[in-house]
């Protein structure tokens, strides 16, 4: 699979893919110096492989099973080499990391989620974990009282439509996406072209004080007053 997108290429050897997880943010380099999340059977690389192809927003597995949330969890799984069974089950370890019931690694995934800088990103990420925490509860319907039960299945539908609005939003209309945010990068350039040191040069240069012209190719004739030759 290409990953070539992702802020991690997997396709790099092990090593790499730690040391490249580890630059993009102090937070990261100190959970791969001094791991403390007590998963003694998974090394750095299918950590750091579990995470990038999990939850990466541009892993090709999220596409591919953005509406098969655990089936993509797996398929992660197995692209971050997690060891099986002859039963065909996980280890107790990728079972937590998988679950969601490591805190050390969900910090991690927040941190590495935060970097992709794209806040509805994060929330669609949290809520589809929350999405199937929620669907493991009322499988097992193990509720003190019917109205818990009732509370539940009320949160896994408002879960349910927000994931599927937050879909909507993030993998739709990319287009327009893209449209916004070239605007907001021509407006960041020409507010740097704005302050006064690069108006002053330009003016030095016998320059337009702003390279902006509302008129496109269009250029004004120079003013001047009435009777000059």
């Amino acid at each position: 699979m290409d990953f070539n997108r992702a802020l991690i290429d997997l396709s790099q050897e092990d090593e790499w893919v730690v040391k490249n997880f580890a630059a993009l943010h102090p937070d990261l380099a100190a959970f791969i110096k001094d791991r403390k999340d007590n998963l003694d059977t998974l090394s750095d690389a299918a950590i750091v492989k579990y995470i990038v192809a999990c939850y990466d927003k541009e892993s090709p597995l999220m596409e591919a099973f953005k509406k098969r949330w655990w089936v993509k969890k797996k398929e992660a799984a197995e692209i971050a080499g997690f060891k099986k069974d002859n039963a065909g089950y996980y280890s107790e370890d990728a079972d937590r990391v998988m679950f969601c019931q490591n805190d050390v690694i969900n910090r991690v995934v927040l941190r590495y989620l935060y970097l992709i800088h794209d806040r509805l990103f994060q929330t669609y990420v949290i809520y589809n974990e929350m999405y199937l925490h929620q669907s493991a509860e009322l499988m097992r319907y193990d509720f003190a009282q019917p109205s818990h039960a009732k509370a539940a299945k009320e949160n896994l539908d408002i879960l349910g439509r927000d994931i599927e609005e937050l879909e909507s939003k993030i993998f739709s209309g990319e287009e327009t996406k893209k449209m916004r945010d070239l605007l907001y990068e021509e407006a960041s350039n020409l507010l740097s072209d704005l302050r006064p040191e690069r108006i002053a040069l330009r003016l030095e240069k016998d320059q337009p004080a702003v390279d902006y012209n509302p008129h496109g190719n269009y250029k004004p004739e120079t003013m001047h007053f009435m009777g000059d030759e």
